[in-house]
């Protein structure tokens, strides 16, 4: 089983696994460029996202360490923002589970979930194993932690 949540306003979707993803990665690797790379997406994309998101929700998630250039922490907002969005993922996907056994007698083994981070930060020769996967240049593949192949490929739109 999967599930694929997002919030949206009129204007599209400002936040979801995507996201977040992307938000834990910024943390992860104190930078949104590093984060950017590591998913697979260029930094224009990411920080698109990232300002798209912020504009909806009316508050900063991503603040600039002393006014440097470069870096890049998360601001108290957002981390309050994914540990909300994490507790209810998980609501929903425990209430998902309960009704699948429930309506259909069935219960699947496990489910596919955001992907955690690594223990350590992507090894380049992976970044480009996925290029290589995709057909498309290392930094330009959009990724929201949904795998790229068959049917599941139209779930990236979100990100």
């Amino acid at each position: 089983m999967r599930l694929h949540l997002w919030l949206e306003t009129d204007k599209g979707v400002f936040f979801g696994q995507g996201r977040l993803q992307l938000l834990e990665y910024i943390e992860y690797t104190g930078s949104l460029n590093a984060a950017a790379k590591a998913l697979g997406m260029s930094y224009r994309a990411a920080w698109g996202k990232i300002k798209t998101s912020e504009e909806a929700l009316g508050f900063q998630l991503v603040e600039q360490p002393d006014g440097k250039r470069g870096g890049g922490q998360l601001s108290e907002a957002a981390k309050l923002l994914i540990a909300s969005y994490r507790t209810w993922l998980q609501e929903v996907e425990a209430f998902a589970l309960q009704s699948a056994k429930k309506h259909m007698d069935y219960t699947p083994a496990q489910y596919w979930s955001v992907r955690e981070l690594p223990s350590r930060k992507p090894p380049e020769a992976a970044l480009s194993a996925r290029s290589a996967r995709s057909g498309r240049p290392t930094g330009e593949a959009p990724c929201d932690g949904v795998p790229e192949s068959g049917a599941e490929a139209g779930a990236e739109a979100e990100a």
